[in-house]
């Protein structure tokens, strides 16, 4: 293939990118995960700092949206786009099979193509935060405040797990490394959050909620002694409906945890969904 007929698919290619980053910002305030005053206007400016700072647990979120108003764009176009399209993808050079890809394979390979497209524009395009310097500062110590009395809260509720736990009786020495382990992981990403949610003091409290719910749930099954029941069930009930309510996925803390070289048992999965508006 030529140079000449390679650039007009890469420009087909950034044409559907636009396309896509239009309806991205053009996806309503309900969306939005970050704080009201986070100076982040839309869920395109939420990504780019999702790529550009650390992704969260709720990338995945952001993730599958995208990739549907992807696959919503390529849906409308013919069968022999798609096999142009596919051409200088990622699973053209990849695809040994003696056949030709059908429809669903090649919208598959270039949905995922025009994701990479989209995904370096997040990386490289400067977020942009409507928040004057002065406020960024205050915002700055403010998070750093959150996150100092966030760790002392994290550090008290290890202490009442292993009180109502026993697991002063039960491999102590190993279960607090975990323990240790998984809260350095869960305040790790408690802070990237943060850093989003600055200022929504009411989001901010009902995601710290969240996490230590989380964090019950996750220690009552990967430690439980075999003669103590499992701990907070109907904590444990009611994440689940919180989990659906905010679309948050165990499997994203279980991502975490394997990331972390942290042993962890999957209890639950659910499906990754694009965000509901």
């Amino acid at each position: 293939m030529n140079d000449e007929v390679t650039q007009i698919i890469k420009d087909k290619y950034n044409e559907y990118a636009d396309k896509v980053i239009n309806e991205i910002q053009e996806l309503g305030p309900d969306c939005l995960h970050s704080g009201d005053d986070s100076g982040l206007d839309d869920v395109w400016e939420e990504f780019k700092f999702q790529v550009q700072e650390g992704e969260s647990i709720f990338y995945e979120f952001y993730e599958a949206t995208i990739l549907s108003i992807c696959s919503g764009v390529l849906k409308k176009l013919s069968v022999n786009e798609l096999k142009l399209l596919w051409l200088i993808s990622d699973g053209y050079y990849d695809w040994n099979e003696d056949w030709s890809p059908g429809t669903n394979e090649l919208l598959e390979m270039v949905e995922d193509e025009l994701y990479s497209i989209i995904y370096n524009i997040a990386e490289s395009e400067e977020v942009t935060r409507n928040c004057d310097d002065e406020y960024e500062k205050d915002d700055d110590k403010n998070v750093d405040d959150d996150e100092e009395e966030f760790e002392d809260e994290i550090e008290a509720e290890k202490e009442i797990i292993f009180e109502e736990g026993g697991f002063k009786n039960f491999c102590d020495t190993t279960a607090k490394l975990k323990l240790n382990d998984i809260m350095d992981v869960i305040f790790n990403e408690y802070g990237r959050v943060s850093r989003m949610t600055t200022g929504d003091k009411k989001k901010k409290a009902q995601y710290k909620q969240d996490v230590f719910v989380l964090f019950k749930l996750y220690t009552s099954t990967q430690f439980p002694p075999e003669n103590l029941r499992p701990l907070y069930l109907e904590d444990s009930r009611n994440l689940l409906i919180k989990l659906s309510e905010h679309l948050i996925a165990l499997q994203d803390i279980d991502k975490l945890l394997t990331e972390s070289k942290v042993d962890s048992v999957p209890t639950i999965r659910m499906k990754r969904v694009p965000w509901s508006c």
